[in-house]
């Protein structure tokens, strides 16, 4: 066996592996029941946090979005691509190791906090170069803290998981009830 199998004989990812096999391993693991368990008890621990968080800072308020049924599913739909798929494939997926490569604990520890970061740094930048109107809330320390903590969510269930649609799961989650039940849409259409 040489370095690049795994004790199976599988091809095993290693450091400087094209970016393809990563998103190939991420997009088509699914994850077991087992995992998504893991996956809703992150989301929990991540919503107990961040509410709070956003409730004190003024960010969330407790409210129903004033949209219509189609309005809804609007946003249910726009969000699992953008910013949900878009953002877990870029700051996790193609940032983060893949749970089958073979990666020391305390590399990815560090690649973790390295990435997290990137991904708060993202929604400033995102403010500041693409969507100007969106500056009030995302230079938000409150957002920012709750960006954060979204990140380390995300990466946890991609790190259990090893797929690309557990962060996805989370992310989407969290958005569609920030947009749609705390007061998300009525503050972006405030900008």
């Amino acid at each position: 066996m040489n370095d690049n199998t795994d004790s199976t004989g599988g091809r095993r990812v290693v450091w400087g592996s094209p970016l393809p096999s990563r998103l190939h391993r991420a997009f088509t693991t699914w994850p077991s029941w087992r995992g998504w368990r893991d996956v809703a008890l992150i989301t929990l621990v991540f919503a107990a946090l961040a509410v709070p968080i956003g409730l004190s800072g003024g960010l969330l308020t407790v409210r129903n979005a004033d949209v219509s049924v189609w309005g809804a599913l609007a946003v249910v739909g726009r969000t699992l691509f953008t910013p949900s798929l878009f953002e877990e494939t870029v700051f996790r997926v193609m940032l983060f190791p893949h749970p089958a490569e073979d990666r020391s604990r305390r590399h990815r520890l560090v690649v973790f906090a390295v990435a997290l970061g990137i991904f708060v740094v993202w929604h400033v930048i995102n403010a500041w170069l693409i969507t100007p109107a969106a500056r009030p809330v995302f230079y938000d320390p409150i957002f920012l803290i709750d960006a954060g903590l979204l990140g380390a969510a995300c990466l946890l269930a991609y790190w259990r998981t090893g797929s690309v649609w557990a962060p996805v799961a989370v992310h989407w989650v969290a958005v569609v009830g920030w947009q749609l039940g705390l007061g998300g849409i009525a503050l972006l259409e405030r900008l």
